[in-house]
């Protein structure tokens, strides 16, 4: 299956082997859809939108196999575009705001906004986060950091004492609305002096 995020709230399924439309649906309190991923609950999925934070879950008959889409009622900084988020432990959330220069841990088991985290650079204009990805190594106990590229270079987000830090000043200067993800992580091999190996992003 394919679930495709669109403009207006619009959401669609596609069953990829014969590229049938499954079910699609437009939601009127979401606005336009700028990410969409699925969460550690069972067929839930969790917008990123022009309102806010949003979660739909995907229902299955269990005698005709139909599928449905269901908005979740509860939503979390509706009046504000949030154009990026990702699940560090279960039911929790990191959002990056786009026209303000801070962060957001929703903690949905609760239904609650847990800390905002303003950013490092809080003086810089848009700094406008465009990829976010867990840290190699992630342990929310040991090592609890949300990598964030934005305009301003490289932030590193401690998403357990709720604190943000510049990992490396380089700004972007194009606009990059539209180009999706920007940011990858890949562990690479690299020889060390005396034999050792070490794993580097």
């Amino acid at each position: 299956m394919l679930v495709c995020g669109e403009n207006e709230g619009y959401i669609d399924i596609i069953f990829l082997p014969t590229l049938e439309l499954t079910v699609g649906k437009r939601f009127e309190k979401i606005g336009h859809i700028y990410q969409i991923q699925a969460t550690s609950l069972k067929n839930e999925m969790v917008v990123c939108s022009y309102t806010g934070v949003h979660f739909v879950k995907i229902y299955v008959d269990k005698i005709t196999g139909a599928m449905s889409l269901h908005l979740n009622e509860v939503c979390y900084i509706t009046e504000q575009f949030v154009n990026k988020v990702i699940e560090f432990e279960h039911g929790r959330f990191l959002a990056a705001l786009w026209d303000s220069n801070k962060y957001m841990i929703i903690d949905h088991e609760q239904e609650k906004i847990a800390s905002t985290i303003p950013h490092p650079l809080a003086n810089k204009q848009n700094s406008r986060c465009w990829g976010m990805a867990k840290a190699p190594g992630y342990d929310y106990g040991k090592l609890p950091f949300i990598v964030c590229r934005d305009n301003t270079g490289i932030v590193f987000v401690d998403v357990n004492h709720c604190k943000a830090y510049v990992f490396a000043v380089a700004p972007i200067k194009q606009n990059l609305f539209g180009h999706g993800e920007i940011l990858k992580i890949v562990l690479t091999d690299v020889n060390l002096p005396g034999g050792a190996i070490a794993k580097i992003p």
